[in-house]
């Protein structure tokens, strides 16, 4: 079996129980099995929602996790600022969600529930406190509506994450980002 099988059949194995934990009692976002849970769900969320874009999607969801909760790592207590593994912020949270919930994204949106087990139709703006695999899907449905193609390098992973994810707004810089690297379940 080869790492990829064995990648998802831990997060299949992991998706029920997730889902379904008391935000109170798991600070760290709902994980469980760390960063071999983060990088399950990544490539899982990846093959779904675009097998087309799987290798790029999977850094930059991998360095966003990282530079955004470092894996987890980083405790959330707030009730002021991003929510989940991908600490998303309100605002965007309902964006997306109108944004796939078109007629036009049906297919997708049948995919997600029937092989991540995330209903975006239902999906509460909390559950991402609880729910790595929502906190996921949510990113690269972000990411998704994006119009140009996630770039291969380092730098312009950077830039793409700062213009279309941490915006002019977000505290996250240059050098915080590339530093966050080094937490990236999924290397270059």
């Amino acid at each position: 079996m080869n790492k990829n099988t064995k990648l998802a059949l831990l997060g299949a194995s992991l998706l029920g129980g997730i889902y379904i934990m008391n935000s109170t009692e798991y600070k760290n976002y709902g994980l469980i099995g760390g960063n071999v849970q983060i990088q399950a769900y990544i490539y899982m969320a990846c093959k779904v929602i675009s097998p087309t874009t799987v290798e790029n999607a999977k850094l930059l969801l991998a360095e966003t996790i990282a530079v955004e909760s470092k894996n987890g790592q980083v405790a959330d207590n707030s009730l002021t600022y991003g929510e989940g593994l991908t600490q998303f912020d309100k605002p965007t949270f309902i964006d997306v969600k109108k944004t796939f919930s078109d007629i036009k994204h049906v297919e997708l949106l049948k995919r997600i529930k029937t092989f991540l087990n995330v209903d975006i139709l239902t999906a509460e703006y909390e559950d991402l406190r609880k729910s790595p695999m929502l906190s996921i899907v949510m990113a690269r449905l972000l990411y998704l509506r994006v119009p140009e193609s996630i770039p291969d390098t380092d730098f312009g992973r950077w830039a793409y994450y700062k213009r279309w994810f941490n915006s002019s707004l977000g505290a996250t810089t240059e050098s915080k980002y590339m530093n966050a690297k080094k937490f990236s379940v999924y290397k270059v």
